[in-house]
Order: C-alpha cells, then structure tokens, then sequence
C-alpha cells in the first residue's frame, strides 16, 4: 500500500490512461464476494501478466478480500 493508500494495482503503469479497464475489470474480479472470481489472463511473451496476477494479489490482501 503506498502512502496516498493506493495499492500496486491501482498504481499501475496506464491505470487512469490505456489500462484503465483492464485495471477496473481485475479489481472487480478480486473482490468478487466470497473469494475472487476466476479469471484467465492473456497476452504476448513478456507483456506483463505475471506482474498483474501479482498485483490484483496484493490488492486482494490489502483490501481483506483475501486473508494474508
């Protein structure tokens, strides 16, 4: 959680720009009640699907949608 409590996701490269709806689709999908929903990322070698796996993660525990 950064100092203005933005998590990782939130302060993705793009997030307020070309990333905004794929920001706002993977924080929908994290705190779908119960635990998340399911969801499939995909995209070239090297665009950065491990990283926004993780940050959707982090989000998820940062907002107590998932336990620590």
């Amino acid at each position: 959680m950064s100092p203005q409590g933005l998590s990782e996701l939130e302060m993705q490269v793009g997030a307020e720009g070309s990333m905004k709806s794929a920001v706002l689709y993977a924080k929908a999908a994290v705190m779908y009640p119960g635990q998340g929903m399911h969801t499939l990322i995909t995209g070239g070698v090297g665009v950065g699907k491990s990283q926004l796996a993780l940050k959707m993660y982090n989000h998820a525990i940062s907002k107590g949608a998932l336990p620590a």
